[in-house]
Formats: structure tokens, sequence, C-alpha cells
């Protein structure tokens, strides 16, 4: 599965549908990033759904967040992009992240 994308309107079910399609994505092994405008509706939603999550053992592989808080975590997966362009401009190690 790449690249897809669902809508559903206002009181249709968001958040069990998208706890419960990420809960089937992990459980295959595949990482999920759920992304909302609004970091509150994040965090409430990942907390709610926290305790199912963890009782699959599969809290590790599901990401909520805003869109910029997710896009940030997968640019700074490997590296962390500012310490790392700080580090071209000095000519020092590049620190990874482990």
């Amino acid at each position: 599965l790449f690249n897809n994308l669902v809508e559903l309107g206002t009181g249709e079910g968001k958040s069990v549908t998208l706890a419960m399609t990420s809960s089937i994505l992990a459980l295959l092994g595949i990482e999920v990033s759920c992304a909302c405008y609004s970091d509150y509706l994040s965090k409430r939603d990942y907390q709610e759904f926290l305790p199912i999550f963890s009782d699959l053992g599969i809290s590790h592989l599901i990401h909520y967040g805003t869109f910029n808080q997710l896009c940030e975590r997968v640019i700074n997966s490997e590296i962390d992009i500012r310490k790392g362009v700080e580090g071209l401009i000095r000519n020092t190690p590049i620190p990874t992240t482990d």
C-alpha cells in the first residue's frame, strides 16, 4: 500500500476508522502516520486509542501528529537536519540519530 488518502465527513467516525485501519496496518508490520491539522485532536485521539495499540504491541509503529510534526519526524529520521546543516557550515561531524 502506497500513498493512500481517505476522506470522511463530520460525524462519520474518523477517529475509530483511523485507529482501526492503523492497527491493521501496524499488525502487518507497516509504520503508520496519522496526520491532522489540530494538535489537540491528534493528541486526544492517540491517547484514546493508546491502550489498544499497547495491548496489541503496535504503539511503536503508529504515529499521530499534525502535518508539520509528522513531516519533521520523517525529515529528521536519519539526522537532526538543523544540526546536520550546522555541522556542514562549521565543517564538524554530522551527528546521527540512533
